[in-house]
This record gives structure tokens, sequence and C-alpha cells, in this order.
């Protein structure tokens, strides 16, 4: 259980980030989490939640917002425990024919938007030891995917940010990990497996894509009080994904 744990979820108004959310407060865990723009989703889960789920408008891309966004969490006395970094966009095209505003967009919300989360974050969870931080990642991270050079390039530097993180944070007793999800269903992913369901699913060791709600179980099992020694690591929640 999770009781105790306060636990910030950024992007939590995507079908990852409900399923985050809604798994964390079953658990015991009081949730925060933040969306850009649709904000029913959470609005919805908190009306069930009341007490235990707060929700936030935040932009990752800017800066100055998720400063003053941890600076509030400080004054609310409510720096969480846990952060996860589940915000991500996915803007597939040919490398030959992407322009630069779809590469630079997928680039600023997958990685610069973590980095400009976590440095506010983390200067007030360094006084929390034990604290945890996830980076959520994909497996297009290592092994990329056909028109997916921003996504995959964005998702590899967010597991090498990641893991250099670990080593700095290490002394401050904070663990940082990455969850590297493969063909997940969610509104990410519809349009390819409309398109080319065989030929993803054959890509895949146990023939199916995995449910938000199988990423979310494992996580919330990585955030267990419990688990404190194991960092630097990418987790694969892909199904037996192949090359």
């Amino acid at each position: 259980m999770l009781d105790g744990l306060t636990v910030l979820v950024v992007g939590g108004s995507g079908d990852l980030g409900l399923a985050l959310c809604q798994k964390l407060l079953t658990k015991g865990a009081k949730v925060q989490a933040t969306y850009r723009t649709n904000a029913k989703a959470l609005e919805d889960l908190k009306s069930q939640w009341s007490d235990q789920l707060a929700v936030f408008q935040l932009d990752v891309c800017d800066s100055q917002s998720c400063i003053d966004f941890g600076d509030k969490l400080e004054e609310l006395e409510t720096i969480p425990n846990v952060l996860i970094y589940n915000a991500g966009v996915i803007e597939d095209m040919p490398i030959l024919g992407m322009s630069d505003d779809g590469w630079k967009r997928v680039l600023d919300v997958n990685l610069n938007g973590a980095l400009n989360v976590i440095r506010p974050i983390v200067k007030y969870m360094s006084f929390n030891r034990g604290s945890k931080i996830f980076l959520m990642s994909s497996v297009a991270g290592a092994k990329g995917g056909r028109g997916q050079g921003n996504y995959a390039a964005s998702k590899a530097g967010l597991e090498a940010l990641g893991r250099s993180l670990s080593i700095e944070l290490a002394r401050k007793e904070i663990l940082v990990n990455m969850i590297a999800p493969g063909v997940i269903e969610s509104k990410m992913t519809e349009d390819v497996l409309a398109r080319a369901k065989k030929k993803v699913l054959d890509t895949i060791t146990l023939g199916r894509p995995g449910k938000p709600e199988e990423v979310a179980n494992f996580v919330c099992h990585l955030c267990s009080p419990e688990i404190t020694y194991i960092t630097g690591q990418t987790f694969y929640v892909d199904g037996g994904f192949k090359l």
C-alpha cells in the first residue's frame, strides 16, 4: 500500500496518466495530477476522490510556469515523495519530411519539459530522503521506429537524462528510474493499430498490445517504500517487444 505518500503525475489526463492516477489512488496515495489543456477527465476523477486528488494546469514547455508550480507546492507544503514524468506527444513523420516545428514540439514536451519540471521540484524534494523519480520513456528510445526519429530521440534523451540524474541525486537518496512501455492501447496508438495491427502484433512476443493498467500496476509497485535499492534503470513493460 502507498498510504502516506504524495505522488505527482505530470501528464495525468491521457490514457496512461489516468490509469496511473486511478491505481495510485486505490493504493492509498495522495495524487497531484497535471494537465495542459484537457482537464475534464481529471476533474471527473477528482469528483470521486476529492480528498486524495489535486488537479493543476501546467505547461511543461514553459520553464517559468514550472518554477512557479514548484514554489506553489512548497507553499502548500505538498512537495511529492514521488514524481512521475508522463507528459508526452507524438508527431510521426519520416526524417526527410519532418519539419523543424515537428521535431522541436516533440523534443520540447518529451525531453525539455522533463528538465523544466524536475529542477524546481527536486530543489524541494531534496529534503525528503528516499524520494523517487520515474521518467516514462518508450521502447522507441532503444529500438527506434519508422517515422519516429523525433519521438525516439526524445525518449533516448530522457533515459540518458534519468541515468545522469540517478548519479547526481544518489547522495540525496533520491532514486531515479525509467519506465519504457511498448505498444499500449491508447489514443496515441489507435491510428497505427488501425492501419497495421497484424504487423504490429507480430513484433510482440505476447501477441497483443498492453493495457494502460498493466503499466500502472508496475509503476505503483516500484513506488512502494519497500523498493529502496534500484536506481538508474530502464524497465521495459512491452510484452516482449521484438526488433
